[in-house]
């Protein structure tokens, strides 16, 4: 993201409480001038107004022909994660800038206000951090410059710039595994791998990219060349896997990080970026506010842009995840898996499951329990039907997301 400012979008304008104040002062004096006729008096208000005036077009020339730029300096932001921006501004009409001040308008909590100065069209950069709270399209961009006269005593402030978007990815967790039986060897000698899926032989090496699990780094090449290599695999016994997120807009229940569909949205990219970085083929369909069905691929470029549609996804969807899965779950194939995120809604989902498994798919649920997101919260277990649903997994607000997902990949590891 790097692209020049438009016009301004606000105009400039002195600090209310500073007009405030000095109107106030202006006031004052007038009237104890006309009380008690001092001639003096009236000089000073005349002063204070033209100096008012003076002030106000310095500040408004110091802050006029200024052209700002906003580089993203961070790939592929997460929530939860900083992000990093460089702010660059260019003096386009050839006048000295003293005593300026600029702070980064954005969605981006933490973004700290940072002085400058430029000579006759000069330039000058700085880097500014923030923190990304939210995922989807975050505003950045326009920015807001302070500029006072030499004393300090007054000043205005306006904007400059076109806010841009940065796209901030969804939050992930590192998943917990450990050994289970059934685990099968793979990948280059001595290896063990924790799911099936890996030929006995890497297919390429490749440079590391960000989201590739360790396990998969191919030590020898990356000493030999200093820089981090990537092993890749062709597949073998699981053919694929489909995560399946439920958007169904009444299907989710509670607001923000503490609601089904964040929770829904940071399993499917755990998972996604866990089982890429191992090397299997992931695909993915969710049916919200838009229609994503992603055909299974292994590579870290298919691994962002199914981030990228999970960023972006809203739970605003009609269609019951029930009958997204019928209609799309007759294209799948034997020793394939569906990994189904839903919020529980009461209804039976085994003869789903059932469906799937005739046709020698393995079903894994991992079905919210909503009763437990909802705005009072219980501490009692969930419904007796959502205990008993066959095959689930089942996942509370606040349970440990790292150890219950590393409980999924161990489960598919004896298939």
């Amino acid at each position: 993201m790097d692209s020049p400012s438009r016009s301004p979008r606000r105009p400039a304008g002195i600090p209310r409480g500073k007009a405030i104040r000095l109107g106030l002062g202006v006031l004052g004096i007038l009237i104890l001038a006309m009380i008690t006729g001092f001639q003096p008096l009236y000089w000073i208000v005349y002063l204070m107004v033209a100096g008012a005036f003076i002030v106000y077009g310095w500040s408004w020339v110091q802050s006029r022909g200024l052209e700002p730029h906003v580089q993203e300096l961070s790939r592929y932001p997460q929530v939860g994660d900083p992000v990093r921006l460089r702010v660059t501004v260019r003096e386009k009409v050839g006048l000295p800038r003293v005593g300026l001040r600029a702070r980064l308008v954005s969605d981006f909590a933490t973004m700290e206000e940072d002085d400058f100065g430029l000579v006759p069209r000069g330039t000058t950069s700085w880097t500014v951090a923030g923190r990304c709270q939210r995922r989807g399209l975050n505003s950045v961009g326009s920015l807001a410059i302070f500029s006072s006269d030499p004393t300090g005593l007054l000043g205005m402030e306006c904007r400059i710039g076109e806010p841009q978007n940065v796209l901030v990815y969804p939050r992930t967790v590192e998943l917990e595994r450990v050994t289970v039986e059934g685990q099968v060897a793979g990948g280059e000698a001595g290896e063990v791998g924790l799911l099936t899926g890996h030929s006995p032989v890497a297919s390429m090496v490749r440079e590391y990219t960000p989201g590739d699990g360790l396990a998969r780094i191919h030590w020898p090449t990356t000493a030999r060349l200093d820089t981090l290599m990537t092993k890749e695999f062709e597949g073998a016994g699981i053919n694929e896997i489909w995560l399946w997120v439920d958007m169904q807009r009444s299907a989710h229940t509670g607001e923000g990080e503490d609601g089904t569909e964040e929770y829904c949205i940071t399993i499917a990219a755990s998972l996604a970026r866990s089982l890429i970085g191992d090397g299997h083929a992931v695909g993915m369909v969710l049916h919200g506010d838009e229609y994503y069905r992603f055909l299974p691929r292994r590579d870290q470029d298919h691994m962002w842009s199914m981030m990228g549609a999970l960023a972006t996804a809203r739970a605003r969807g009609t269609t019951p995840i029930a009958t997204v899965i019928s209609q799309e779950g007759a294209r799948l194939g034997p020793e394939t898996v569906a990994i189904v995120i839903a919020p529980w809604s009461g209804q039976s989902m085994t003869p789903l499951f059932r469906f799937l498994i005739n046709r020698g798919v393995l079903a894994v649920p991992i079905l919210l329990d909503t009763p437990s997101f909802a705005r009072i919260a219980s501490d009692r277990p969930g419904p007796r039907g959502l205990q008993q649903e066959q095959y689930a997994v089942v996942v509370r607000k606040g349970d440990d997301l790292s150890r219950i997902l590393g409980n999924v990949l161990d489960r598919i590891a004896t298939y």
